[in-house]
């Protein structure tokens, strides 16, 4: 398990496993299929949803997780469709939480693997900041489910409506982009 200050554990230390690594024990396919902390799920789009950290600092409060509807564990596993897919819903998500939170800033964090991640369900971090927070210095603690829904509703209310990519991955590449002024 990571140090307070977010190093590593020292070789000494025993690491934490990860949990959910299958679908049936995995707490996020628990949230998204309603089976647990009903309410707090945010569909982003078809692929994607957001819901808040069950863990929140306290000048970091509206700390939403982006995941993959189906259990993912890696990036790998996602299609180059689905990548663009996850960058523009951590766009939306991101300006949600800061029109929610009225945070000046938003980091947007990934952990692959331990140490960092203990659910394995591959996951984004979408965490409002303030120029006054001391992020990496303020212990977390566990929001109960009652503010939990409090702030999927702040988040839901500015979420816009449609998120998908508009263009398609041949679309999006620079290769297949013409200067302006160009006949291509």
């Amino acid at each position: 398990m990571p140090n307070a200050d977010h190093s590593p554990p020292s070789p000494a230390e025993p690491q934490a496993q990860m949990r959910g690594t299958d679908q049936r024990s995995c707490p996020f396919c628990q949230i998204i299929a309603s089976l647990a902390d009903q309410g707090v799920c945010i569909p982003v789009t078809e692929r994607f949803v957001t819901f808040p950290a069950k863990h929140q600092r306290p000048g970091n409060r509206g700390h939403m997780l982006l995941v993959p509807v189906g259990h993912r564990t890696t990036m790998q596993e996602l299609s180059p469709y689905e990548e663009l897919e996850l960058v523009n819903a951590w766009n939306a998500v991101g300006a949600a939480v800061r029109d929610a939170t009225g945070a000046t800033g938003i980091t947007i964090r990934m952990n692959l693997g331990p140490p960092g991640q203990d659910v394995a369900h591959l996951h984004l971090h979408v965490i409002p900041r303030h120029p006054e927070n001391a992020f990496a210095h303020t212990a977390s603690r566990e929001l109960s489910l009652a503010e939990r829904l409090a702030i999927a509703d702040q988040v839901r209310a500015h979420l816009v409506a449609d998120v998908r990519p508009q263009r398609t991955i041949t679309e999006a590449s620079p290769s297949s982009t013409s200067s302006p002024g160009s006949d291509a």
